[in-house]
């Protein structure tokens, strides 16, 4: 996959393994992703993915600040 244009990316279902196949993912977002163990436990769903994969964040996000994105946006959907 990595360098695929976003706009095709944009069309597909986003899974775990297009998040760590991809050369262009953050370094902290290849991370959460290259944890399989972790993201099947937290059981993210493509449209999760999507939206950690949209951040663009000035000094980029920790594994752990993808986590906290991740139970913020769980939260917001809660409410």
């Amino acid at each position: 996959m990595g360098g695929e244009s976003d706009e095709t990316l944009a069309s597909t279902e986003i899974s775990r393994e297009h998040i760590v196949a991809d050369r262009k993912t953050s370094v902290g977002l290849a991370s959460l992703a290259g944890d399989a163990f972790l993201c099947e436990r937290l059981n993210i769903r493509p449209i999760e993915w999507r939206a950690l994969r949209s951040l663009q964040p000035p000094n980029g996000l920790t594994r752990e600040g993808y986590l906290v994105v991740l139970l913020a946006l769980r939260g917001h959907r809660a409410t």
